[in-house]
């Protein structure tokens, strides 16, 4: 499993946002503080808004913030939001290549994937941004 590009920019825009939780944020200067693509940022905070991680309003004083207490917020919340934790397809048996019943990884990709799930539910946003980590 690898972090995709658009879940490292979710990761720095809601530490941005996790920073000062009062007020909204416009999403093109949390972009342009972090070299991210105004756009981008901007389909990626939508999906965020799905997950009832952040909330957004328009208009003069519009822009986006946290629904939640950073603590709240884990790595776990932010990847599965934005790319979701699948190692790999033949993990769930329905590969043509890797049939349920005989698949020698299932095992030892369950135990993988919940170590991962467990380390990435461990970080907090707070943790982040207090650098903890």
């Amino acid at each position: 499993m690898f972090i995709k590009k658009e879940t490292e920019y979710a990761i720095l825009g809601l530490v941005a946002l996790a920073k000062d939780q009062q007020n909204f944020h416009e999403v093109k200067t949390v972009a342009r503080n972090h070299g991210i693509s105004p756009t981008l940022l901007a389909k990626i905070f939508q999906k965020l808004a799905k997950s009832n991680i952040i909330v957004s309003k328009l208009g003069p004083n519009g822009g986006s913030k946290l629904v939640l207490s950073p603590k709240d917020v884990s790595l776990l919340d932010v990847i599965q939001s934005i790319q979701g934790i699948k190692i790999i397809k033949c993990y769930s048996g329905k590969s043509p290549y890797c049939p349920e019943k005989s698949c020698p990884l299932k095992k030892a990709l369950t135990k993988a994937e919940l170590n991962i799930v467990d380390s990435f539910n461990s970080i907090n946003l707070s943790q982040l941004v207090s650098k903890e980590i």
